[in-house]
């Protein structure tokens, strides 16, 4: 587990604003997330992103080598911004967590209680969608696997077993909320553009098609817009013509991804032009996709996510009973995970141990049978064989359950010393195991 780390930067230390800084365009993906896991010198990573975070999550070659998290720190900074970090900015800017501690630092982001509305539950899918790209990408692998698995498993145990999550708390419930106010205010609501695919538009568009209210799916990629405007049931446009012919709108959703705002004057001025009401516009876009400035100055009212994180925030202390609840059975994951990432990689162990007993007593009978014990029959033979593997069986139970019992209330640490102090070569094949051992950390 010493080998998983986590360097992050959130809306809250840094503002949305701030966090502008260190997010990528999605295109860039292929070619930025490879030269990331270059720079940190790590053996897996995944690069989760969202309204309100960034996440590097990634596991070392070995916890005792390589650059330090400070440096890593560092160089993560300059690689998200293409700037050098001034002394102590990338302190500042980014957090970094490193074995239990990133462990419970994911377990608490993937159970939304890290997150600006306590409980949310869009982080699950952004997580899920952040590991099928590294996959993807050939970035994450075995270790990474088995800690985003095992975080929406807690997740979802959270979920089910506390009210946290009960209603609409996401940040696209806070928007799809005003998004239902406006459109029960209208006589006759125009559609409602859904601009960008990502999970924050297709919820409120799921919500709007429970509603009976019309959408419009807009896209720069036309593959990936058709297909979500084929699971709502809705039209597709594209982003191109859409800026040029809008259509009259009763609100707009964004969530792009982009780099820059898709949506800036002139195309405000035809959206206004072609609505009989100023549309309200809900984005969830950092940065924001429509262009602050110009919806100023053409009277739109602009739900940005500076909004939508204090709209979260006013909220958060209506969940702060559940979220006590909730981050004891996160403590009490936390401890049965920890032991079974250390009784994993014993495994190895274990087994080698059992193995060397039986072998002790194979060889021992084996010498009988060449000298004292040079009379006996086949079967008599078999016999005693059969009572010395029993009896190295019941010799290798007792140092099994100790070291297992070992390892779960004081950690790999505790068996390393034991087994170094009994067996070298043992200690090293713990030592491998636990840098090595298919799906632990």
């Amino acid at each position: 587990m010493d080998r998983l780390g986590i360097i992050g930067a959130a809306w809250r230390r840094i503002t949305t604003r701030g966090l502008e800084r260190f997010l990528m365009a999605e295109s860039d993906y292929g070619t930025r997330l490879p030269g990331l896991r270059e720079a940190l010198e790590v053996e897996e990573l995944i690069f989760l992103s969202t309204c309100n975070r960034v996440e590097i999550l990634f596991v070392r070659p070995d916890s005792n080598s390589g650059p330090s998290l400070e440096t890593m720190r560092r160089r993560a900074f300059e690689h998200l911004t293409g700037d050098l970090p001034v002394a102590g900015e990338a302190e500042r800017c980014l957090l970094a967590w490193a074995g239990e501690g990133a462990l419970e630092h994911l377990l608490l982001v993937a159970c939304g209680l890290d997150s600006a509305q306590l409980g949310e539950r869009e982080i699950r899918g952004q997580l899920r969608q952040a590991q099928r790209l590294a996959s993807e990408l050939g970035l994450s692998g075995t270790t990474l696997d088995w800690a985003v698995e095992r975080a929406l498993q807690v997740a979802r145990s959270v979920e089910a077993e506390t009210e946290i999550a009960a209603g609409r708390i996401s940040l696209a419930g806070i928007g799809f909320d005003a998004v239902e106010r406006r459109w029960r205010e209208l006589r006759n609501p125009a559609p409602v553009a859904l601009v960008g695919v990502s999970p924050m538009t297709e919820r409120c568009g799921e919500w709007l098609r429970d509603l009976g209210a019309s959408c419009v799916v807009v896209n720069r990629s036309e593959d990936r817009g058709r297909a979500m405007a084929e699971r709502l049931s809705s039209p597709y446009r594209s982003l191109d013509d859409f800026r040029l012919d809008p259509g009259p709108l009763s609100a707009l959703v964004t969530a792009t991804g982009a780099s820059a705002a898709v949506l800036e004057d002139a195309a405000l001025g035809r959206i206004v032009t072609a609505s009989r009401l100023r549309p309200l516009v809900v984005d969830f876009g950092v940065p924001s996709d429509v262009d602050p400035d110009a919806a100023r100055r053409h009277g739109l009212e602009h739900l940005d996510m500076q909004v939508i994180n204090k709209v979260a925030e006013r909220s958060r202390s209506r969940r702060r009973a559940e979220s006590a609840v909730a981050r004891e059975l996160v403590d009490r994951a936390l401890v049965d995970l920890q032991r079974e990432a250390a009784e994993r990689a014993l495994s190895p162990v274990m087994k080698e141990l059992a193995g060397r007993y039986r072998e002790t007593a194979e060889t021992g009978v084996a010498k009988l049978f060449r000298r004292q014990l040079r009379h006996l029959s086949d079967e008599e033979r078999r016999i005693v064989e059969g009572f010395a593997v029993g009896l190295a069986k019941r010799f290798a139970h007792v140092p099994v359950v100790g070291l297992r019992a070992l390892v779960g209330e004081h950690g790999l640490a505790a068996a390393d010393t034991f087994l170094t102090a009994s067996d070298e070569e043992m200690a090293w094949g713990l030592r491998a195991a636990g840098r090595n051992e298919e799906g632990t950390p």
